[in-house]
């Protein structure tokens, strides 16, 4: 028997209509999904010791470089890190600045375990703590041990440059830089701070060519005193 024409375009309709709704709940599926995926990146993002676009590209730029390296150096820390000119390599090891604006130790407490997972370095170095110089010192202590027992590999420590700013709280940078050279001797201190002063710097925290010309040679002769390579003569 054959439908009548309307009965016809009623059960059109009414197919039209169902695939409508299949499409709709996929459509909805799928973004419920990817919406799930964004909310789950977003909370491995870096709380507010960092800003979230800078500290996010960063990281990407320093996986990629980690990525394409074996057995690295290392070097961690806020933007004194990230604004200084590391060699290429030392030892005869590339050296990846991982050097983050704005960052605190209790940044790298979250996220020097991510930096790090599955490149190997041959040693990390951590040269953080300005922007912790409001933070009482026991949390800072906290924190910094914490950060050490989430890195395998070796690790060194670098104390923390004076400052001249009014927003920096200079005793506090020396409490913190009296607690890292106090470190178990397994953590060898560069003590890159000796020879610096506040006067060299930009802005009174950021170092001048002055102050970056102490500061590197420091840290390098630090990294090839923790390696074991001859040291270069400068």
């Amino acid at each position: 028997m054959r439908l009548p024409w309307v009965s016809i375009i009623a059960l059109s309709v009414a197919a039209i209509a169902l695939a409508g709704v299949v499409t709709l709940a996929f459509a909805y599926e799928n973004l419920r999904r990817q919406m799930a995926g964004i909310s789950s990146d977003m909370a491995r993002l870096p709380g507010p010791s960092a800003s979230h676009e800078h500290s996010e590209a960063r990281l990407a730029v320093i996986r990629s470089q980690l990525s394409r390296v074996e057995k690295p150096i290392i070097v961690m820390g806020d933007s004194i890190v990230e604004s200084s000119l590391l060699p290429p390599s030392i030892c005869g090891h590339p050296v990846i600045n991982a050097g983050i604006g704005g960052a605190t130790i209790g940044f790298f407490t979250r996220y020097a375990s991510l930096i790090i997972d599955g490149s190997e370095p041959e040693l990390v170095v951590l040269s953080v703590g300005i922007n912790d110089a409001n933070t009482p010192a026991a949390t800072f202590q906290a924190a910094y041990l914490a950060t050490l027992r989430s890195v395998s590999s070796p690790v060194e420590v670098v104390t923390i440059t004076p400052s001249r700013s009014p927003l920096i709280d200079a005793a506090s940078i020396e409490q913190f830089n009296t607690f890292i050279k106090s470190l178990d001797s397994s953590y060898l201190t560069i003590d890159a701070a000796k020879n610096l002063t506040g006067e060299m710097t930009t802005d009174g925290i950021h170092l001048n060519r002055d102050g970056y010309d102490l500061w590197n040679k420091a840290v390098v002769h630090g990294i090839e005193s923790k390696i074991g390579c001859a040291a270069v003569i400068r």
